[in-house]
């Protein structure tokens, strides 16, 4: 497709707060039930000694160390600027395209103050100078306008400050006041999930809904982001160093002979064979050299065992969830525990067998390879863009403004006026060299 022409792009995002659960960080690369997500919006993963544990190395993930909020991007094919690394707070620029997005990834912990946390989050926006964004997070407010008139332990009032807050940025609410519960318990339901945009983006969010598939007290929110871009998200090839070798030497092998065909052609019939057979030859060379890319992929480890362990849990507390009766509700729900404590134990065991297996083979070919990279802290990140402070003292906003800024400073411009005398000296020496 040509990229000089309008594209429509749809972003996939899941929110959800995954309540510190090993299990719930470690599924989230297999929950794709509303289509495979592009952007995570994660609050409360699960973290060992402060740092995050759980997630795949091939994502792009904005996290700071002991944070409780993430911000992580499975499409390769997007880049992303860290605006902002707090402990509550991740700002990310993504780039698709020509497009550039702003998510927020907020948590309010119920234990704070929910006035400050409010006041920080607008010091955050307002010193990044942010005009247009997504904003998703556990905020442990309820109110009206994302959620019904269903009481609680908190005050029905409580949502007062984040409500200014939206107001004062004229946002558009996202939530469906009438959705399925964003977070349950034992003790009951709340609405403390949400979802807001600016105005210019809130047209463009579709298909918001919650589910019920993390193993967490809170459920998940998934919605799309369709917007125009003059490149499409996802068709750029990434050729590895082979395929790319062997593309060059049919092509070096191909036109090698092609200055003597030329020559020897004097007809029209001559140059359209000559041309059908130069059609054949790039079909096959594409064909070649095509990326194979698997419907779904998954974890090696993640077998039918699962899955069926998995429908299992989800059904069994689907049940102790619906039920009302008290007697009843107790039964399904030690029913339920019990269940989801053998599923956690099913992917404890496959994913350490098939990790052990991984770790043999690789070191029985080259020792200094992944296990021993991962036991040393060498593994390579994939890359995310921070913004710099510019002449001005400002932080740059886009990735060309970054490097243009990091070239200017290590390679500065080149002034007859300000030298020394002993500058002006090399110069001469150098120039009639």
């Amino acid at each position: 497709m040509s990229s000089t022409t309008n594209t429509s792009v749809v972003l996939g995002v899941f929110q959800a707060n995954l309540g510190r659960s090993r299990l719930a960080t470690k599924e989230l690369p297999n929950l794709i039930s509303n289509g495979t997500p592009d952007v995570y919006l994660i609050q409360e993963h699960y973290s060992y000694k402060g740092e995050m544990k759980g997630l795949p190395l091939s994502w792009k993930v904005l996290v700071a160390d002991g944070g409780k909020v993430l911000v992580a991007i499975r499409n390769k094919n997007i880049n992303v600027i860290a605006r902002h690394i707090g402990k509550e707070i991740v700002v990310a620029d993504l780039l698709c395209g020509t497009t550039t997005l702003t998510v927020i990834s907020f948590y309010i912990p119920p234990s704070q103050n929910k006035i400050q946390a409010i006041s920080h989050l607008e010091e955050v926006i307002e010193n990044l100078n942010i005009t247009s964004f997504i904003l998703g997070g556990d905020i442990n407010m309820r109110s009206l306008l994302w959620g019904p008139d269903i009481p609680d332990h908190r005050a029905s009032d409580d949502g007062g400050p984040f409500v200014d807050f939206i107001l004062k940025h004229g946002l558009n609410i996202i939530n469906d006041p009438n959705s399925a519960s964003t977070f349950e318990t034992k003790n009951g339901q709340s609405w403390i999930d949400i979802t807001v945009s600016t105005s210019l983006l809130s047209d463009k969010i579709r298909d918001w809904k919650v589910t019920k598939e993390v193993f967490s007290d809170h459920s998940s929110l998934t919605y799309k982001i369709a917007f125009d871009t003059l490149d499409l998200i996802g068709n750029t090839p990434n050729f590895s160093q082979r395929k790319i070798f062997r593309l060059g030497n049919m092509v070096a092998a191909k036109f090698s002979e092609a200055e003597t065909e030329i020559k020897n052609i004097h007809s029209k019939k001559g140059l359209e064979d000559w041309i059908n057979k130069l059609t054949c030859f790039i079909q096959s060379a594409c064909r070649g050299t095509n990326l194979q890319k698997a419907d779904h992929l998954r974890v090696p480890w993640w077998d039918t065992e699962l899955d069926i362990q998995r429908k299992k849990t989800r059904a069994l507390r689907s049940r102790y969830q619906r039920c009302k009766d008290p007697s009843q509700r107790l039964c399904r729900r030690t029913i339920f525990k019990k269940e989801e404590a053998k599923y956690k134990w099913m992917i404890k065991v496959k994913s350490r067998e098939c990790f052990e297996k991984l770790c043999l083979s690789l070191t029985n070919s080259n020792p200094f390879d992944l296990p021993y990279k991962l036991a040393t802290g060498k593994t390579k990140k994939k890359m995310v863009f921070n913004t710099v402070i510019n002449d001005q003292g400002i932080k740059t906003k886009s990735i060309d403004e970054t490097i243009t800024t990091i070239v200017n400073k290590l390679f500065p411009q080149d002034l007859f006026n300000s030298e020394t005398p002993e500058q002006a000296q090399t110069r001469v020496l150098v120039e009639s060299y």
